[in-house]
C-alpha cells in the first residue's frame, strides 16, 4: 500500500495547491479529511461538482446504494442536477453532476459516499458565484477551469478530491499563507 505525503504546489498565477496523497488507500485518513471539511468554509452552503462514476473500490450492490444515497440526500438538502456532456462524435459522453447543499456536519458525512462513488470532486462555499455561473463554468470540467474559482474570488478555498485517491486544497496565495494552510492540513491528518 502507498503511503501518505503531502505535496505542495505554487503556480505561476497565485494558486496555490496542498496535495495529501494516496487519501483513498487509508479510511480513516478519509474520515478525517471528511469530519474537518467545515475549517475551510464558512458559508451557508456548499457547492460541489462531481466528475464521472468510479466506484472502484465498491461492489456492485454498494455502488447501486450509493448512488441512490447520493442523489436522495442533494435531493432533499438541496440541488442535485446531472449534466452530459458528449464529445464532438457523439460517441462518449462525459458524466457530470453538480449540487448544493447546506454547510453542516451532516453534508460533511455524505462526502465520504461522494469521494468513494465519483472519479473526481470539487466543494467549495460559494462567495461570489450565483448557482446558475457554477453550473454553467462546470460544463468547461475537463479544461481546468475549477482553479479559476479560486483566482476569480468565488470561494477561498477549493477542495478537491481526485482519481479516487488524492485530495487537494486550493487557494490564493496573495491571500492565505501556504505554511498555515499546510500545517491545517497536517493537523487535520494527524488528528
Amino acid at each position: 500500500m502507498k503511503k501518505i505525503s503531502i505535496d505542495t504546489i505554487k503556480h505561476t498565477n497565485r494558486s496555490c495547491d496542498i496535495i495529501v496523497n494516496n487519501v483513498g488507500r487509508c479510511e480513516d485518513v478519509l474520515n478525517k479529511i471528511c469530519e474537518a471539511f467545515g475549517c475551510f468554509f464558512d458559508g451557508e452552503e456548499l457547492f460541489l461538482g462531481l466528475y464521472k462514476i468510479d466506484g472502484f473500490y465498491l461492489k456492485n450492490k454498494e455502488k447501486e446504494i450509493y448512488a441512490n444515497d447520493i442523489e436522495s440526500y442533494f435531493k432533499s438538502r438541496g440541488l442535485f442536477c446531472p449534466l452530459l456532456e458528449y464529445d464532438t462524435s457523439h460517441k462518449h459522453k462525459n458524466e457530470f453532476v453538480v449540487c448544493k447543499a447546506p454547510n453542516d456536519i451532516i453534508t460533511y458525512k455524505m462526502l465520504h459516499k461522494v469521494f468513494k462513488y465519483h472519479l473526481e470532486t470539487i466543494v467549495f462555499s460559494p462567495k461570489n458565484i450565483v448557482w446558475n455561473e457554477f453550473v454553467e463554468s462546470y460544463k468547461n470540467y475537463n479544461k481546468g477551469v475549477t482553479r479559476s474559482y479560486v483566482l476569480n474570488g468565488y470561494t477561498d478555498f477549493l477542495l478537491s478530491y481526485i482519481d479516487s485517491g488524492d485530495f487537494v486544497v486550493s487557494f490564493d496565495s496573495n491571500n492565505y499563507d501556504a505554511q498555515i494552510i499546510l500545517n491545517k492540513v497536517k493537523k487535520i491528518i494527524e488528528m
